[in-house]
This record gives structure tokens, C-alpha cells and sequence, in this order.
């Protein structure tokens, strides 16, 4: 901040220092310019200090808000006129400094003494509830600042039962209202894209479920800007972090099945033979239905498997009878509730790929998880019923018939095994997947996958199968290994 003390200024710029000030101070930055400059000095800021703006634009001060750039140069220490100048410069600096090509500037990420990284949750739902506020609830480097949804009641009744401090309906005020490092976005798919958007501008760290966005072009706009701000982000495609799914890829990396051939990937769920309606069958807010809902977790473990893809062929229908008329009487056109796309990868090898939301499998979950490989020296089957059975099951060319192969110890570690919900609580809950290692990731500075960039190549493989599916060919494209 230049020329404090000086009262014939007509410009006060915020500016990138060698000693940056904790995005914390927004409010004494606020009360600096307040009393050391005219309510006529013009003050250029940043998107990463809501609250000196907003104080300052109370007392109608021209306030211009420009991104990429730093906090203020805090007051010289010896200036005898403020005490809170003095304060400022003592501040704690901030751990965490981004850089790009245009040079070194200040996110919205300096954590307070405590290190821990304050959170702000949009989504108030049943899986909020049960996987993302049990996990943040027990690990030191997180705090929940804030949680927003539509209905104000029921996000102050989570905010109550999770002693998180501010409730919001709508998830902009909380962002720009609240001093945050980093967001969660947990709503429903058209929130994604925009809150998103809004908290990487915003300086923020981004963990979003997937679907990113709507659309290819959307999906990389997030990955373009996350990499722009340097923002360390998370798409949590979960069952990559089974310990099934661990111990398949532990050993196809040993080389259980050699040059992998061909991969085969089922998930048979049941949920849309609910004879009500399902935004998850709704093409307005769910246009790749079944492919987009729960296929899209398998494509990302198939190219965890086999590498980047290079072509799909793909078939999305219909094939389920389903209520007519939304929640609100409109009919709504019908999303596809079974999908059948062929992969073809960059290494040469095939894929065939199901996803169903009409089948019928009459276990607890009624869904059932199938992944085979197949490859040059032998054979791997993972299969999941999500009521008692995780195994994996294979065999080496010439070693005969298919036989379990437990999963170690060391994988399983101290998630609970009999019942496969279990386990899957205890790897969201309980380890460093997901939701804590994004949040562990953001307390010491470093990258962690899948991320924004990773969610942006599934939703180029949804549209290039969509379009496929519209048009009837194959559809070729060039993705990144994610």
C-alpha cells in the first residue's frame, strides 16, 4: 500500500510485496485505508480481499477490483501515527505464494496460526452429511468455516449439527463474505460449474464432484484457470481408491497380465427402476444419464488402467420405462438409463464399457462393480456386489483356471471388511483419499490427482460418446492420461 500517511493522494494500489499479508488482515487493511486516506483516494484491489472491499465500498470509496495480484505492502513499523499499521506488518506470512508466467501473486490461501485450511461447503445433502463433514470432522489440517444450500433452514440445521460457524443460501455470499482457502462444491450439477469458476477467481482451492461443467469447453475452462491460479483441486472419482481396485493396479504394475489386450468394465446399478422421478434421468440437468452419473468412474479407471483413450463408439438409450412428469408436473425429456461405449486406447488395446441404472442385481446396494483385464500373460477380475464381496480373482498363462488373490494387508490397513458400504466409508472417512489428502494437499503445498484437469478429459470422453451415440459413428479424439 503506497504512501501511507500521506493525505493528497489520489491513488492507493494494492500491490505483490516481498512480504505479503495473511488474506485474514482484509478487515485492518480496510481500517488503514479508512484512516489514513480521504474518502476521494481511488483504491485498486483484488478479488482475494472480499471484506476490505466490502467495507471500503460501504463508505462508497471507488473501489476498482482487479485480478493476479498481490495484498498490500504493509506500512513501514516506525510509523508513529497507527498502531494497526504497525500490527499489519508484524502479521504472520502467509505459507503459501502462486506463481505463473505473469509473475508472483498472493491466493486467497494464507491459513491463520493454527495451519489449519478453512473451508467453506456448498451442498447440504445426505452425502455431505454422511462422507465429506465425517471426514473433515476428525482431521486436524481442516476447519469448516461456512456450508451454503438453497434452503437456509436445513443448511443452519448441518451447520448446528456440525458446529460450523455461518449458514448461507446462497453459496456467492459465502464466498465472498467469508475468509476462506479453499471450497468444496457438492450440489447439485448445474452448481459445478459456476461455484467452481467463482472460487478459483476467488483465489481458492477447489475439490468438485463430478460432473465439472456441462460441456467439454467448460470442463477445460476450470483445468485452464486452475492451472493459471496455481489452485491445488481434486475431482473425487472414488472407487479408485478401493482396495480392490488398489490391489488390481498394484498388480498389473508388477506384471500380472503383461501388454494389457482388452479391459472390460460393468457397473449394473437398479437405482432407476424407482418408479418416481430421478434428476439422475432428467437430460435437462443430467444429458449423458447413466454414462454421466456412474460410467463416468469407470472411464476414469479405465484409463487408470489402460492409458490415455483415442476413439469412441457408443450407444446411449433408453431402454427402462420411467415416470413422465417432474416434481413439478413438466414433462421433461428422458435421460439414457444404459450405456455402451467402446474405448479404444493410444496403447493399441480395447475396452467395452456398460453402465445401467436399470438392472437389477438384488443385493443391499442392488449394484454390482465388474472389471476385467486381460493381457499377454494372464488375466485379472475384480468384482464388488456391495453387500459382502470384494475379490480379486486371476491367473498367469499357463497356470490354469482363474483363482482369488487376497487382497495384502498393507492395503486393506484398518478399514473395516465385511460389508463393502463399510469399507467405502472408512476409505472417505478415514484415509487419506479423497476429501482429507485433497485437504492435507492444500496444507502442505502440493499437487494431488485426480484433479480439475482429470475431470475435464472425462467430460471429453461423455461428450465425444454422446455424440457418437447422436450421430451414429466413431468419434475420435486425443485425451491426456489422467
Amino acid at each position: 500500500m503506497h504512501g501511507v500517511g500521506s493525505g493528497d493522494v489520489d491513488d492507493v494500489e494494492i500491490v505483490p510485496c516481498d512480504e505479503f499479508l495473511p488474506i485474514g488482515m482484509g478487515m485492518l487493511v480496510a481500517e488503514v485505508v479508512r484512516r489514513q486516506f480521504p474518502p476521494s483516494c481511488h483504491v485498486v484491489a483484488d478479488r482475494h480481499q472480499p471484506r476490505a472491499k466490502a467495507h471500503l465500498r460501504k463508505e462508497h470509496r471507488d473501489v476498482t477490483v482487479r485480478t493476479g495480484v498481490g495484498l498490500a505492502h504493509p506500512p513501514e513499523p516506525d510509523d508513529p501515527d497507527s498502531q494497526l499499521s504497525h500490527h499489519i506488518s508484524r502479521a504472520t506470512p502467509p505459507t503459501r505464494t502462486l506463481r505463473n508466467e505473469n509473475g508472483t501473486f498472493q491466493a486467497r490461501c494464507a491459513r491463520t496460526a493454527d495451519m489449519a485450511v478453512r473451508l467453506g461447503i456448498i451442498g447440504t445433502s445426505w452425502w455431505v452429511d454422511s462422507m465429506y463433514l465425517p471426514a473433515l470432522s476428525t482431521l486436524d489440517e481442516a476447519r469448516v468455516e461456512a456450508i451454503a444450500g438453497r434452503n437456509l433452514e436445513r443448511a443452519r440445521q448441518r451447520a448446528q449439527q456440525w458446529s460450523i460457524p455461518t449458514a448461507y443460501d446462497a453459496w456467492q455470499d459465502m464466498i465472498d463474505s467469508e475468509e476462506l482457502d479453499a471450497l468444496i462444491v457438492a450440489a447439485a450439477n448445474p452448481v459445478h460449474y459456476p461455484a467452481t469458476k467463482f472460487g478459483l477467481e476467488n483465489g481458492l482451492h477447489v475439490l468438485c464432484e463430478k460432473p465439472i461443467a456441462a460441456t467439454h469447453a467448460e470442463a477445460a475452462e476450470l483445468a485452464a484457470l486452475a492451472r493459471e491460479r496455481g489452485a491445488i483441486t481434486m475431482v473425487p472419482f472414488t472407487y479408485a481408491f478401493m482396495p480392490g481396485f488398489e490391489w488390481m493396479e498394484r498388480l498389473i504394475g508388477d506384471g500380472h497380465v503383461g501388454d494389457i489386450h482388452h479391459v472390460g468394465l460393468r457397473y449394473h446399478a437398479g437405482y432407476a427402476l424407482a418408479d418416481r422421478y430421478d434428476w439422475k434421468l432428467d437430460a435437462r440437468r443430467n444429458p449423458t444419464g447413466a454414462l454421466g452419473d456412474i460410467g463416468s468412474h469407470f472411464l476414469y479407471l479405465a484409463m487408470r488402467l489402460a492409458g490415455p483413450v483415442s476413439a469412441v463408439t457408443a450407444r446411449l438409450d433408453v431402454v427402462g420405462q420411467h415416470v413422465e412428469l417432474d416434481d413439478d408436473g413438466v414433462r421433461y425429456p428422458l435421460a439414457p438409463d444404459s450405456a455402451a461405449v467402446v474405448l479404444e486406447f493410444e496403447s493399441g488395446a480395447q475396452g467395452v464399457l456398460h453402465a445401467s441404472s436399470v438392472a437389477y442385481e438384488g443385493t443391499s446396494m442392488n449394484q454390482r462393480h465388474t472389471i476385467d483385464v486381460h493381457g499377454s500373460a494372464g488375466m485379472l477380475r475384480y468384482e464388488v456386489d456391495w453387500d459382502r464381496l470384494q475379490v480379486v480373482r486371476g491367473t498367469r498363462v499357463g497356470e490354469g483356471p482363474e483363482r482369488e488373490l487376497p487382497i495384502p494387508d498393507d492395503i486393506w490397513g484398518g478399514l473395516r471388511r465385511e460389508s463393502v458400504h463399510d469399507t467405502y466409508r472408512d476409505v472417505f472417512r478415514t484415509t487419506d483419499a479423497m476429501a482429507r489428502g485433497w485437504v492435507k494437499a492444500v496444507a502442505n503445498d502440493q499437487p494431488i490427482e485426480p484433479d480439475l484437469a482429470t475431470g475435464a478429459t472425462i467430460q471429453h470422453l461423455l461428450d465425444a460418446s454422446l455424440e457418437s451415440s447422436e450421430h451414429g459413428r466413431r468419434i475420435e479424439l486425443r485425451v491426456t492420461d489422467p
